[in-house]
């Protein structure tokens, strides 16, 4: 029996359209071509069964594979789309504004419930780069990284902030994969000669002395990217310097660090000097993959 064809969507100047392929790559024409020049985002859902695009006009939110129309939402600005694990909820971000009529600014983020189409929770979220609500793979935990605290909510009841972790300045939140209770890496950067850290904490005990099992500081961070292994039991932490101070690089500077929930934190040095451009976790949770290196890539 032949596999299934893959389905890829493709956004550009012509709009949003489908096709199916390799090994032979066809038109999908079970999906009606949306040809608004203005389509800014699409997405699909991680399980593959829903698929949603904003064409500068509306959201559009279709169930797949009978390619049916199940919501569309009047929020023309949208720029981010992130569906739930299970699919049972879609969230959109678009950039804040304010006017003179709202001086405050207006809600930007919204979660949407797929099975009713309703808001269940909206905010106002200026970052574009950490607005991404994170969830457990069973729904049962969601964090949101808000202003200098990470709010958890429970049981996709989000009027209710079930547990808060406080942390002045903190730009990052990542879930564990699996399901509930998670663990929870955060990212806080460094200011004033201050280093960043990434801590790692063991849901539902978020504060108090000795809360985080593990905490790895470091300086020449601008950013941090937080990968957890497949069981949820370490992460690695590339960091990024956007400007090489050695000017040997102009990707910047990363460097690259290891957490485990048993507290164990280390720098993984690399034989040779440059640029970190991917890693990732083997499927058994103990070995990983980077590439690096300037100019010829080199794989360890």
């Amino acid at each position: 029996m032949a596999l299934p064809s893959p389905q890829i969507a493709l956004r550009g100047s012509e709009g949003v359209w489908m096709f199916r392929g390799p090994p032979e790559t066809t038109d999908n024409f079970n999906f009606s071509r949306d040809g608004s020049p203005h389509c800014k985002v699409i997405s699909y859902s991680s399980d593959g069964t829903h698929f949603a695009w904003c064409n500068g006009r509306s959201v559009l939110v279709i169930r797949l594979p009978d390619y049916q129309l199940i919501m569309q939402l009047d929020r023309p600005r949208t720029s981010g789309l992130c569906f739930s694990p299970k699919s049972t909820m879609l969230a959109t971000w678009e950039p804040y504004f304010v006017s003179k009529d709202q001086t405050a600014g207006t809600p930007n983020m919204h979660i949407w419930d797929l099975r009713t189409g309703q808001c269940m929770k909206s905010w106002m979220h200026k970052r574009h780069d950490n607005w991404k609500l994170q969830w457990t793979d069973d729904e049962k935990v969601a964090a949101y990284c808000a202003a200098s605290e990470i709010q958890f909510f429970e049981d996709s009841n989000f009027e209710e902030v079930k547990q808060r972790l406080h942390l002045q300045r903190v730009t990052g939140c990542t879930l564990s994969p699996g399901n509930s209770p998670p663990n929870v890496a955060v990212y806080v950067p460094g200011v004033k000669g201050a280093p960043a850290f990434v801590r790692l904490y063991k849901y539902p005990r978020l504060g108090g002395p000795g809360a985080a099992v593990s905490n790895k500081s470091f300086y020449k961070a601008d950013s941090a990217h937080i990968l957890w292994n497949k069981r949820g039991s370490a992460a690695l932490v590339v960091t990024s310097l956007d400007v090489d101070t050695t000017g040997g690089s102009y990707y910047g500077e990363q460097m690259l660090h290891f957490l485990d929930i048993s507290g164990e934190t280390s720098n993984v040095t690399l034989p040779k000097k440059g640029p970190v451009y991917s890693v990732e976790w083997s499927p058994n949770s103990k070995e990983f993959c980077v590439v690096y290196g300037c100019i010829l890539a080199f794989k360890q």
